[in-house]
């Protein structure tokens, strides 16, 4: 849900979903959208695992088993560092929502789409009339 939820704040306040401004460039509109899509949410992805890898590797080093089990009143095992780390995991993208309020607009789009991609839509179609 973290990843849902930073992948739809990403593309909401930042406007990267576009709308096709004529019938024939929607295709193209529709691979761009598609492809933001794909790109934030492997990013998110990737970046949720390093940060749960990162966590549970501190866990694992910080928190004695020991002191866990007299906090939890039962023995404690990996999945309970797991649980940790998850949580914690999740609520650092949470907070990652938060702060990717604070990047600018302009550096998110050079981020998510080549310039020379951007400027192909923006620019107006060529007719071959004009080329006889």
């Amino acid at each position: 849900m973290a990843i849902a939820l930073m992948v739809l704040w990403l593309m909401y306040n930042n406007r990267l979903w576009d709308r096709p401004v004529s019938k024939n460039r929607a295709w193209l509109i529709t691979l761009y959208n598609v492809s933001t899509v794909v790109t934030l949410l492997l990013c998110v992805i990737m970046l949720f695992a390093a940060l749960l890898v990162f966590t549970l590797v501190g866990g694992l080093v910080i928190i004695s088993p020991e002191f866990m089990e007299q906090i939890l009143g039962y023995e404690v095992g990996f999945t309970d560092y797991l649980r940790i780390a998850w949580l914690s995991a999740s609520k650092g993208v949470i907070g990652g929502v938060l702060g990717s309020s604070f990047d600018s607009e302009e550096d998110i789009r050079r981020v998510t789409r080549g310039q020379r991609e951007r400027q192909r839509i923006t620019e107006p179609e060529e007719t071959d009339e004009g080329s006889a």
